[in-house]
């Protein structure tokens, strides 16, 4: 009786150590510092823990500081800053693409210095300002609710869908490569001097957005090589969707760009194509 009575309080103790734990940051300042979490002295930084942080609350991952956790979820007003040489992984690989590991409420603002990996889907609630010089990757879906904005600046990729509901607000200043589908409800816009390229489909549901924003290729590799006065350029593209053609533009300054040579596109294309020109120029910005 007491060896079954033993194994019983055995096996309860490892099913509560299994249990996913939920921790808060309530204090502004660097994550690593455990007074700032209401679970002191534990901190976020095993992947089976949920993260949450209490509104208007600050964090930042100090360089050579690498956390993994199993969820994220940031109340309103925060902040969340990777600094050069730090990481953050939320979730755990192989996540299903419809799984939501991250999720942003209002006012978030997130500043990738460092890398950042979401293993799952990023699920953005009102708006989502995403500052990146360094490299972020979501593995799975990223969905904006109605109403949603999302401003990017810097590189971002996609491993799933990007779904943006009605009156969806896109700011990109930077590149964002989406390897599913993109789609945006009604009363959608994009703005910035970016590009957004897209492997699979793309629906504005009448907004212009895959056509004011969305690049028609996904440029896989660009080069240039100079032989005597004649420059020699390649690229290759992994697919195209109503590709008409390129345009090879010439700049002496790096500001002012005028037309060389136009290449034929494919129109649509979901397999890899090589393309090369060769125009005569010298001391050039292509």
């Amino acid at each position: 009786m007491k060896n079954i009575l033993f194994l019983s309080i055995l096996l309860l103790f490892f099913n509560l150590m299994s249990v996913v734990a939920q921790l808060n940051i309530s204090t502004s300042g660097n994550w690593s510092t455990a007074t700032n979490w209401d679970s002191n002295p534990n901190i976020g930084d095993v992947n089976t823990e949920d993260v949450t942080m209490d509104n208007g609350i600050s964090t930042t991952i100090l360089n050579t500081e690498n956390f993994a956790i199993a969820t994220m979820t940031t109340g309103n007003t925060n902040t969340i800053t990777i600094d050069l040489g730090g990481s953050l992984t939320v979730g755990v690989d192989p996540t299903p693409n419809t799984t939501i590991v991250f999720s942003t409420n209002n006012g978030t603002i997130i500043n990738v210095d460092g890398d950042l990996t979401i293993n799952g889907k990023l699920d953005v609630n009102n708006n989502l300002t995403l500052n990146v010089t360094g490299t972020l990757t979501v593995t799975g879906d990223v969905e904006l609710n109605n109403g949603g904005s999302l401003t990017i600046s810097g590189d971002a990729t996609i491993g799933g869908d990007f779904t943006g509901n009605n009156n969806t607000a896109l700011d990109v200043d930077g590149s964002v490569t989406v390897a599913g589908d993109f789609a945006v409800g009604n009363g959608s816009t994009a703005t910035g001097t970016g590009s957004i390229s897209v492997v699979g489909g793309c629906a504005d549901s009448g907004s212009g957005v895959c056509t004011s924003a969305v690049l028609p290729i996904n440029l896989s590799y660009f080069g240039a090589r100079t032989s005597e006065k004649i420059i020699e350029l390649t690229w290759i593209t992994a697919s195209e969707e109503n590709n008409d053609y390129f345009t090879i533009e010439r700049s002496s300054n790096g500001l002012d760009y005028h037309e060389l040579a136009r290449v034929d596109g494919a129109g649509n294309s979901f397999e890899e194509l090589n393309y090369e020109s060769t125009p005569k120029s010298q001391n050039s910005h292509f």
